[in-house]
């Protein structure tokens, strides 16, 4: 996969959880997001794995690559909530 292809892909995955966010969709879908996001992640850096073989251990880059996931999807899904809150999209909580 192309560097660019997969950039288009997590910002696609990305803009996803913020329209679910604004839609009011259930909370399973900032975890499909956070699940795209974490295989795109290690999908995408094998270099990086080699990189700190030395310095993190497996599970440890596996446990930061699933927090990065997480806390991105979290974050795009609260933008989402806040995006359809001040536009008054979507007000019901």
């Amino acid at each position: 996969m192309s560097k660019r292809l997969h950039t288009a892909l997590v910002f696609t995955v990305i803009l996803a959880v913020i329209g679910a966010g604004a839609a009011a969709m259930s909370f399973w879908t900032l975890v499909a997001g956070a699940s795209l996001l974490g295989i795109a992640s290690l999908v995408r850096s094998p270099g990086t794995r080699i990189q700190y073989a030395n310095v993190v251990s497996p599970p440890a880059f596996l446990a930061a690559c699933a927090l990065n996931a997480s806390f991105t999807a979290g974050a795009a899904f609260t933008l989402g909530r806040a995006i359809a809150w001040t536009s008054g999209f979507n007000v019901a909580f």
